[in-house]
């Protein structure tokens, strides 16, 4: 066989087998870039400038949509730690201009402040609270839980973070929830410099006598965390209380 004829079969075999392959040209749809949430701290003091614990600091959205799609990374609201500091997490693009401070979980209902003329110190936005602590409302609602740690010694343990869940929501877990979109959200803060948590029930609903998993976390100086856990079944109608020897 020639040459020329040799090139004119493959030219050939060339052109059928790209007459016969599929094309793989395709209509991808464009990915939205994940955003990374903003970290904010917020500071509340009471009027003699002692931090308050336990106070629930909201960001609300101005709409429900997120950008992200992790959204175990947002943290809209969060409560005041021992130094009175909260930290939230929050997508500027659906951030409110305002953020709520209140003595439990009100869903925007208390005090409001705004970003831009709350002031701030080394870049933590500084509240003055004035009205009761979540202590002082715990001891006269039903439907409020109040948990004291003390050590060993009877003395009381500041610092520790709460948390709370109902087994039924653990046991309906699946893969790739986030836990913190789940718990019952008034039940979570710290214990105060008198080893004191106090919590409440923003719907009665919450509190009804089912079994809850109540978690204990203490940090380490060395960042390590020990978890201790608890069966709490608290009611509405009721002021619930414990104690716990650490």
């Amino acid at each position: 066989m020639t040459k020329k004829r040799w090139i004119g079969v493959l030219l050939t075999a060339v052109m059928v087998f790209a007459m016969g392959v599929p094309s793989f040209a395709m209509d991808y749809a464009e990915i939205e870039p994940y955003i990374q949430p903003q970290e904010c701290k917020v500071r509340v003091v009471d009027v003699e400038g002692n931090p308050v614990t336990n106070l629930c600091i909201e960001n609300y959205k101005n709409d429900n949509t997120n950008p992200a799609k992790d959204y175990s990374k947002e943290r809209w609201f969060a409560y005041t730690d021992l130094n009175g500091i909260a930290t939230l997490c929050t997508f500027p693009e659906t951030a409110s201009d305002f953020f709520y401070v209140d003595n439990f979980h009100s869903f925007g209902n208390g005090d409001k402040h705004d970003f831009q003329s709350c002031e701030k110190v080394d870049g933590v936005f500084q509240v003055v609270w004035t009205g009761e602590t979540p202590l002082e409302t715990a001891e006269k609602t039903n439907g409020s839980v109040r948990i004291r740690v003390v050590d060993q010694k009877g003395k009381p343990v500041p610092g520790l973070e709460i948390n709370a869940i109902k087994y039924s929501t653990l046991e309906n877990w699946k893969e790739g929830w986030d836990v913190y979109r789940y718990e019952i959200n008034d039940l979570k803060g710290f214990t105060d410099k008198n080893g004191y948590f106090s919590g409440f029930s923003s719907s009665e609903k919450k509190l009804d006598g089912s079994p809850m998993r109540l978690c204990i976390t203490q940090k380490t100086k060395d960042g390590k965390e020990i978890n201790r856990y608890y069966k709490i079944a608290p009611q509405a109608d009721k002021k619930n209380q414990y104690k716990i020897v650490w």
